[in-house]
C-alpha cells in the first residue's frame, strides 16, 4: 500500500491499537494490515496482502457471505467471522466492518477484529451445559428454578406448577414471596449460607395456600453468571402421615399409662374403704378418708378419660334411642336447653359413655354462651343413614386457634388443669364410628355436630 494513502487514512492510529485492523476493499482485496492483526493472524502484511479476503477466511465460514451483503446494504457490519492463520489453525474472530470514501473518492472498508475463539468456545460449553439442565429439569419428577440474588430467572414446568404461577409472568419473582411467614427466617438463614439442603420449609402458593417443601440448593453458573439452582420437593403427605405416626404413639403411649394408672387407682380405693371399714376410728380421721376417696375418684376420672382418648375405653353397647339420650344427658348435666328432636335415630352405643359426651358438649355451650337459657340448644336429626347430635350456642365463639386445638388433650380457655373432656369425647366418638364437626365464629357462637351411624328410626 502507498504511503501516501496510508498517511491519508491516518494509518499511524491502527498501528498503536491492540485489535487487529485491515484496510480493505469491497472487492476483497486487502490493502494493508496492522501489527496486531499480523501477530493474531502469524502472517506478516505482505502475506496477508497477497492472500486477500479469500486467503484469510475459513472457505466454509458460513457468516461471509452474509456480512458482505449487509455491509453493502447498511455500509457496516458486526459478525463473527472464522480466520486461518499462518500456522493453518482457525480462530473465530469478532469483526466489525465500515465503508468509508478515500482520498480520491474510492471505497474502502476498515476491518477491525479481535481472538475470541476461548470465549466462544466457553460460551458455547455454557450453551451446552444449560441446554442440558434445562432438558433434566424439565424431565425431572421435581420442582427445579434457578435464581440470581434471591430472584427467580428460570424454572421448570414442575416448578411453575406447584406454586400456581403464571408461566409467563415468573420470571422476576422474589423467592421470599413464595416461603412462609413462618418459614421465612429459616428460609432467608440458608440463602445467605449457601447452604446446600435438605431443609423443610413451610412454602406459599400464588393463590396463598400453604405447603410444606423439601429443599435443597446448589451454586451454578447460569448464562455465564453466578447462580443457584434450587429443587423442591412437595413433602406435605410425608409430613402428615410422621405426625399421624407420632399421634397414634402419643395415643398409644397414653393409653397404656391410663390402663396401668386405672387398676392401680382402683386397687387403692379398694384398699381405702377395707381400711376405713376396719378402723374404729374418729370423725376426724373419717373426713380424712373421704378427702382421699375424693382425690382417687378424681385421678381414676382421668385415667378413664385418658382410656377414652386413646380408643381404649371398654364400652357396653345397646340400642339407644338418641332422643332420649339427648334429654337425660341435658337433665343429668343440670343444663336448660332445649332438645329439638327432628327424628329418633336408633343407634348402637354405650349408653354411659355417649351421655358423658353430649353433657360435657353442653357444660362448655353453656359456659361460652352468654343467656345460656335461651341461647343452647340441642338438635336431634337422621340424616340418611347418619344420626346427628347438634349442641348449638349463640355465645362468644371461638377464634380460628382455639377451634383447631379445642380436642387436643388438656387444652383449654378457661382455667389450667381441665381440657381432657373435649378430648376424651372426640375419643369416646370416634370408638362409636363417628365424627365430631365444629362451626364458630368469633362473636356469633358455635356449632358442634355428633354424626354416628343409625341403627334406624322410630
Amino acid at each position: 500500500m502507498q504511503t501516501s494513502l496510508k498517511e491519508a487514512v491516518g494509518w499511524h492510529l491502527a498501528d498503536n491499537i491492540l485489535d487487529g485492523v485491515m484496510l480493505t476493499s469491497p472487492d476483497g482485496r486487502i490493502l494493508a494490515a496492522n501489527p496486531a492483526a499480523c501477530a493474531l493472524l502469524d502472517l506478516t502484511e505482505a502475506e496477508i496482502v497477497l492472500r486477500g479476503r479469500a486467503g484469510i477466511v475459513a472457505p466454509d465460514d458460513p457468516n461471509v457471505e452474509q456480512a458482505v451483503a449487509e455491509r453493502a446494504r447498511a455500509g457496516a457490519v458486526a459478525t463473527d467471522l472464522r480466520f486461518v492463520r499462518g500456522d493453518g489453525a482457525v480462530i473465530v474472530a469478532e469483526t466489525t466492518s465500515q465503508v468509508f470514501t478515500g482520498p480520491e473518492g474510492e471505497q474502502l472498508t476498515a476491518l477491525t477484529f479481535r481472538d475470541v475463539t476461548d470465549r466462544r468456545a466457553l460460551e458455547r460449553a455454557l450453551a451446552e451445559s444449560e441446554a442440558r439442565f434445562r432438558s433434566l429439569a424439565e424431565a425431572s419428577f421435581e420442582a427445579v428454578a434457578v435464581h440470581v440474588e434471591g430472584v427467580l430467572i428460570d424454572a421448570n414446568d414442575h416448578f411453575v406448577r406447584l406454586f400456581g404461577l403464571s408461566p409467563d409472568e415468573f420470571g422476576g419473582t422474589v423467592i421470599e414471596r413464595l416461603v412462609a411467614p413462618a418459614s421465612l427466617e429459616d428460609a432467608r438463614a440458608f440463602m445467605a449460607q449457601r447452604l446446600d439442603g435438605p431443609i423443610d420449609v413451610q412454602l406459599q402458593r400464588a393463590d396463598g395456600s400453604l405447603f410444606w417443601g423439601e429443599v435443597r440448593a446448589r451454586d451454578i453458573r447460569f448464562d455465564g453468571s453466578p447462580a443457584r439452582v434450587v429443587v423442591v420437593r412437595d413433602v406435605d403427605e410425608r409430613r402428615r402421615a410422621e405426625t399421624d405416626r407420632h399421634a397414634r404413639s402419643l395415643v398409644a403411649l397414653a393409653g397404656g399409662i391410663a390402663h396401668d394408672l386405672n387398676n392401680a387407682v382402683q386397687a387403692m380405693l379398694t384398699a381405702t374403704e377395707l381400711a376405713e371399714q376396719r378402723l374404729r376410728v374418729g370423725a376426724d380421721v373419717s373426713s380424712l378418708f373421704a378427702d382421699l376417696r375424693g382425690s382417687l375418684d378424681h385421678v381414676a376420672g382421668l385415667s378413664r378419660a385418658m382410656l377414652a382418648y386413646s380408643g381404649l375405653l371398654s364400652h357396653v353397647r345397646r340400642d339407644v334411642d338418641l332422643a332420649a339420650l339427648a334429654r337425660t344427658a341435658a337433665r343429668e348435666a343440670g343444663s336448660v336447653a332445649e332438645v329439638e328432636v327432628t327424628a329418633h335415630p336408633i343407634v348402637h352405643v354405650d349408653e354411659r359413655a355417649l351421655g358423658s359426651v353430649i353433657g360435657e358438649l353442653l357444660e362448655n355451650a353453656v359456659d361460652a354462651a352468654r343467656d345460656p337459657i335461651a341461647q343452647v340448644k340441642v338438635r336431634i336429626d337422621l340424616v340418611g343413614d347418619e344420626a346427628i347430635v347438634e349442641v348449638v350456642d349463640h355465645g362468644t365463639g371461638m377464634d380460628p386457634q382455639t377451634k383447631e386445638r379445642m380436642f387436643e388433650p388438656f387444652f383449654s380457655t378457661r382455667f389450667p388443669g381441665r381440657g381432657l373432656g373435649l378430648a376424651a369425647a372426640l375419643g369416646v366418638v370416634r370408638a362409636h364410628g363417628g365424627s365430631i364437626e365444629v362451626e364458630s365464629e368469633h362473636g356469633r357462637g358455635t356449632t358442634v355436630r355428633l354424626r354416628l351411624p343409625a341403627v334406624l328410626s322410630v
